[in-house]
């Protein structure tokens, strides 16, 4: 990591030690890393490009983690949806706010019974919660 740093510098480019954080495995030894004489922090998980790395990965906690970010889009849309907007927009801004946040790398997810129940039950609340 420092031979990265170093070099990085070289080309004008500088490591953001505030947001490099390290991850380790069950296969291997936790060691403490420094960065010109900076620690990095050691972590158990973390979001990387919209979907939590966890070492002990479960999709349950994924899917958990999205359907809260679900609630927490229509919390801050809750003006457009309570308004009196026709209806075509109302479900345009739904369809590009907030159904995005929880089916973004979906396709990815592989669904047991318990986790497709979760995410239509969300759909469904998030729904009604929409346009009562």
């Amino acid at each position: 990591m420092e031979k990265l740093s170093n070099e990085s510098l070289k080309i004008s480019l500088k490591l953001n030690l505030s947001k490099t954080k390290v991850m380790y495995n069950q296969h291997a030894a936790k060691k403490e890393i420094k960065i010109n004489g900076e620690t990095i922090d050691i972590v158990d998980e973390y979001v990387y490009l919209g979907q939590l790395k966890a070492s002990n990965a479960k999709l349950a906690d994924e899917i958990n983690r999205r359907c809260k970010m679900v609630w927490s889009s229509l919390g801050r849309l809750h003006f457009i949806f309570k308004s009196k907007l026709p209806m075509c927009l109302k479900r345009k801004v739904y369809n590009r706010c907030v159904l995005p946040v929880m089916m973004c790398l979906g396709e990815t997810w592989i669904l047991n019974t318990q986790t497709t129940q979760r995410l239509r039950v969300t759909q469904r609340a998030r729904v009604d919660a929409c346009y009562e």
